[in-house]
């Protein structure tokens, strides 16, 4: 038999919020038209009290156990940098661990940085800068030199980037820094 005035409008269940699992309530697979009752809803009630038990006392225990792992502790404190040679240009690192470089006078030297955060499971961010701005000029637009590529992220407790010396850096110093949270290394370099 159809309704007089069509169906009324469904609600949901201020008990189950219609999650499929209470047995009185038409999205479960365990539904019956002429059994199900407000019994079942006791014991869905009754089942849920003893899964929320569970899973207070899994969060208690576990929440400060994946704090610690996932890395809420301190950093290291012997974050380094340095400067790589991979294109054989003439380089020498004097006794004050300062850089001395040879760059063409023809085009743009390019070297690697390498910064060390000596925590291999993470995979964390390394921003670089320098002490000063280079201007670059296409002949129509100037604008700022990026001497070192702004950031990049480790893997295995290892971050790279590059630095590119142009020919009009000759006879200059630039201090370069890494930065890695709180912690900051700087290498200077002499571009002769």
């Amino acid at each position: 038999m159809k309704p007089k005035f069509g169906n009324p409008p469904h609600r949901v269940c201020e008990i189950c919020f219609d999650d499929g699992v209470c047995s009185n309530n038409i999205f479960s697979k365990n539904y019956d038209k002429d059994f199900s009752d407000y019994l079942d809803c006791m014991l869905y009630l009754k089942k849920r009290k003893g899964l929320m038990k569970k899973l207070i006392n899994l969060l208690r225990v576990g929440i400060p156990i994946l704090l610690l792992s996932v890395g809420f502790s301190e950093l290291p404190n012997d974050f380094r940098i340095e400067m790589l040679n991979e294109r054989n240009f003439p380089m020498r690192v004097d006794r004050k661990g300062e850089y001395h470089i040879d760059i063409s006078s023809k085009h743009q030297s390019i070297f690697k940085m390498k910064a060390t955060t000596n925590r291999p499971k993470q995979t964390e961010r390394i921003t670089w800068s320098k002490n000063q701005s280079y201007l670059w000029s296409n002949g129509l637009v100037v604008d700022d030199y990026c001497l070192v590529n702004p950031s990049s992220y480790t893997k295995d407790g290892i971050g790279y980037s590059m630095v590119g010396f142009m020919p009009k850096m000759e006879n200059s110093s630039v201090v370069i820094y890494g930065h890695y949270g709180t912690l900051t290394d700087s290498i200077v370099v002499h571009i002769e």
